[in-house]
């Protein structure tokens, strides 16, 4: 779109991983949050 401005990333993750024992909690987690944005990010249990 022309005159659209591009967000600036802030914030940015590639390919996170973490596991917990035998527990899998995260595989292969991409996120890229831009400058002037709200995310939420809660679990199973909603934490």
């Amino acid at each position: 779109m022309a005159g659209c401005k591009h967000a600036e990333a802030v914030l940015e993750t590639v390919g996170v991983s973490r596991r917990f024992g035998a527990v899998r909690a995260l595989e292969g987690v991409s996120l890229t949050l831009n400058a002037g944005e709200v995310h939420g990010l809660a679990g199973e249990n909603g934490a």
